[in-house]
């Protein structure tokens, strides 16, 4: 054993050698990845602002109107258009009009007394890692000021389309499998 590490430290010592030796090599070998670093570090943002969403708002209560703005407040979603119905949400999704819709039922009321029902659901677009992620952040933003009871269940619960399971989707990088 301590031999086979002798022989892999004089290794190691002839390709630094010969690695200092040729300047073009070892331009490349630390050049290339610092470059990509500089790049990548200032291109790649996962900041999610100013996503398109809807509102149901059927109880249209103070309360229910003060979760809207909660939600609206955050910079992540833009409410672009009001409906009457869930249904007119999901077309508004279906279509791809809107990332995110939100849902707020007639009995908000009753259920802000209930703690084991959400208050509303956010309908999101499923098929996005990141949206349902940020979906689930959204979920729990307003819990405080909204609820009248400590609450057992979410204040928002997520509603996933196109992917109901929320599965992720696993993305191959070159150069990670060798």
């Amino acid at each position: 054993m301590r031999a086979s590490l002798g022989r892999m430290g004089a290794l190691v010592a002839k390709e630094l050698r010969q690695l200092r030796r040729d300047r073009v090599t070892f331009a490349m070998i630390i050049g290339i990845p610092a470059i990509q670093l500089i790049l990548f570090g200032f291109a790649i943002n996962f900041d999610v602002r100013h996503l398109p969403a809807a509102v149901a708002d059927l109880a249209n209560t103070s309360a229910s109107r003060e979760l809207v703005q909660d939600l609206s407040q955050t910079q992540v979603l833009v409410i672009i258009d009001q409906v009457a119905t869930a249904e007119a949400l999901e077309q508004l999704l279906y279509a791809g009009k809107i990332r995110v819709g939100i849902f707020v039922p007639d009995d908000f009321e009753r259920r802000r007394l209930d703690p084991s029902r959400p208050l509303a659901q956010l309908f999101v677009d499923g098929t996005d890692p990141v949206l349902q992620g940020i979906a689930n952040r959204l979920s729990t933003i307003s819990q405080g000021s909204t609820s009248v009871t400590a609450r057992s269940a979410p204040a928002i619960a997520v509603r996933n389309y196109f992917n109901p399971e929320a599965a992720r989707r696993s993305t191959p990088y070159p150069g990670s499998s060798a």
